[in-house]
């Protein structure tokens, strides 16, 4: 960072700092705060009464403050005071400390100069911006740009081919800084000639290529010719600045230039013209866009694809289809990409119209736009899609059915998952999970699912309760509890599969109950389990969580799910479930785990008199001399 750039981090710092200060403080006054200022008080207090000055100091204070400009610890602060003070005395101020301070405090006070944008004080930093001292030229160059005026440009301009090295660069960059303002100041052609400047300039790179984007910007349709001087330029990144220049001047003329570059014989920069064109979405370039479908060049043909997602319309849809439906085209995902994209108001009809009467090589695209473009009225069509001799059409037909179905079709859907043949059950389960997943009120698809399901195969079990979990909300919970105390085996197998995997905490007392009740010791452990996974994952208060561990730790018969509890007290360290793990010391299998999770536990716990005592337990547990060594580490920690 460089000294004015540090500069101007801190004059924002202490600006936000001041903000949030009262106007008028209890006892406090002008007088009180110069005598500060005066006073051999502290370099806090000193700082402290600038800033109070910044708020509610006035003509009175600016001859305090100035007396400040040329000391060290106190200038910056009083430049902060001084600021905020809007009367023109202060600029005065500033103007005469430009031939009395040095160093970095005659870079703070052309700062401030700048931020003030005192037009008084041009000629000065005109003369300092020749200053032999390269951070005087910086920051003197600054100001004069932040100024931002007609004078000011007109001395930027005159200085800018006079100068070499850091100073070229300072005033080049504080002509693009003075010409943006002007610019946004209604003075067009005071900034067009700035920028002109410095891009014809002996300026570095990066500079002019900000003043010929702005050069071509500020012109509006008059940039015309120097937009197409950079597309036809050699250089790839003055190339770059008029396709950037290209999206920001009137939509009209740009598009006019770059069709008419369209025949460069670069691949790669014809590619980039038509990205451009797509950006724009002027629909009289569809027609040039369309015709480079055909194109040998790859790249060109692949940005033609990619753009007519935003310039196609209903002419264009068999075109991609053609492209997005072969399976040998490299190219077909990017193609079936741009028809999700198309816009136009008549596309979703003109699907629905192709799929009444489908060409079966298209088939399978068109369901897949229903799916993505969530095309309802295209569901009657979708029921036939169903019964395709063709795989990947079937697959298609059930994906899209899951992304548009709604409440009236919904009985119709589960009634087809719960018939589905074996081949098709993984995608129509799917399906009905999807569309489980997008209903805004999930309780009235339970009943309708339960219903259906009633009389379906045990094996469906594991779809219905994986659609339940997806549907979720109390009924579904009931009803899934409910599976879970079924007799049948597949129907409790599917239950308390989707219960361990329920996405709400409301789960648990159910899954603590039937760890409690279950007698099938494979469905206890995945309810015990499924218990320990909630006050694991879900971000419940520290004090809940341990309350569920207990309970976990009490209910679980198993050193595993033991395990499985101590682990979890990882993710809420404090003394109460360090002093948990303790517990654990002596029971057989768990020795390693309550200490390792105890002392890892201890480095986060403050209070110093509990650190000792659970790790004078370790090390009187008789535990492996690998957790005992670590305990007395912990105990020199904390000063034992």
């Amino acid at each position: 960072m460089s000294l004015v750039q540090r500069f101007q981090f801190t004059t924002l710092f202490l600006t936000v700092a001041i903000s949030s200060l009262s106007p008028v403080r209890a006892g406090e006054s002008l007088d009180s705060l110069h005598a500060v200022l005066r006073s051999d008080a502290p370099l806090h207090d000193k700082g402290v009464a600038c800033r109070r000055l910044a708020v509610i100091g006035d003509r009175q204070s600016i001859p305090v403050l100035a007396e400040l400009l040329n000391d060290k610890a106190l200038s910056q602060f009083a430049r902060t005071g001084l600021e905020a003070i809007p009367d023109p005395a202060v600029d005065e101020v500033f103007r005469a400390a430009l031939s009395r301070v040095k160093g970095a405090q005659l870079v703070g006070v052309l700062n401030s100069i700048g931020n003030r944008r005192d037009s008084g004080a041009i000629g000065q930093l005109a003369e300092l911006v020749k200053s032999g001292e390269p951070l005087i030229q910086v920051a003197a160059a600054a100001a004069l740009g932040r100024v931002g005026n007609t004078e000011s440009a007109k001395r930027l301009h005159e200085t800018l081919g006079g100068t070499t090295g850091p100073g070229r660069v300072a005033v080049a960059d504080a002509c693009l800084r003075c010409a943006d303002i002007l610019f946004a100041e209604k003075h067009p052609k005071e900034a067009i000639a700035l920028y002109d400047a410095v891009r014809e300039g002996d300026t570095p790179l990066p500079l002019r290529t900000a003043a010929t984007l702005s050069a071509i910007r500020s012109r509006g349709t008059d940039g015309v010719p120097l937009l197409r001087e950079q597309l036809q330029c050699d250089d790839m990144r003055f190339f770059a600045v008029g396709l950037r220049a290209a999206r920001e001047i009137p939509r009209e003329a740009a598009v006019s230039v770059l069709l008419a570059e369209l025949n460069q014989r670069d691949e790669h920069r014809v590619a980039l013209l038509v990205e451009c064109l797509g950006d724009l979405g002027d629909p009289k370039t569809r027609a040039a866009v369309v015709g480079l479908l055909d194109s040998k060049q790859p790249a060109i043909r692949r940005a033609s694809i990619g753009a007519l997602g935003t310039l196609g319309d209903v002419s264009t849809i068999d075109s991609l289809l053609d492209i997005a439906s072969s399976a040998e085209d490299r190219d077909a995902p990017l193609a079936l990409a741009s028809l999700r994209r198309l816009s136009d108001g008549e596309i979703d009809a003109a699907i629905v119209g192709k799929l009444k009467n489908p060409d079966p090589t298209h088939h399978a695209q068109l369901l897949e736009l229903v799916a993505a473009r969530r095309i309802v009225s295209a569901v009657p069509l979708l029921w036939d899609g169903l019964e395709s001799p063709t795989s990947q059409t079937r697959l298609s037909a059930w994906n899209a059915l899951g992304e548009t179905i709604e409440v009236d079709q919904f009985d119709e859907l589960v009634s087809r998952v719960v018939s589905a043949p074996q081949a098709a059950r993984s995608a129509a389960t799917t399906a009905l999970i999807s569309a489980c997943r997008r209903s805004t009120n999930p309780d009235q698809y339970v009943n309708t699912l339960a219903r259906r399901f009633e009389s379906a195969a045990p094996e469906l079990a594991g779809t219905l309760y994986e659609a339940l979990r997806a549907v979720g909300g109390e009924a579904a919970l009931n009803r899934t509890v409910a599976g879970a105390k079924d007799k049948r085996d597949a129907i409790q197998d599917g239950a308390t599969r989707a219960l361990g995997e329920w996405p709400t905490p409301d789960v648990a007392p159910e899954l603590l109950n039937l760890a409690e009740s279950l007698t099938n010791p494979k469905y206890q452990i995945r309810a015990i389990r499924g218990y320990i996974r909630v006050f694991r994952q879900f971000g419940l208060p520290a004090d809940e969580r341990l309350k569920m561990a207990r309970q976990a730790l009490k209910v679980t018969k198993r050193n595993d799910e033991k395990v499985l509890v101590l682990h979890a007290l990882l993710n809420f360290q404090n003394a109460e479930t360090m002093n948990l793990s303790i517990e654990f010391l002596n029971e057989p299998g768990l020795e390693a785990t309550a200490a390792q999770v105890a002392i890892y536990i201890a480095d986060q716990v403050t209070d110093p008199v509990a650190v000792r005592n659970a790790m004078r337990k370790i090390i009187d547990s008789g535990a492996d001399e690998r957790y005992a060594k670590q305990a007395r580490d912990v105990l020199a920690k904390v000063g034992e």
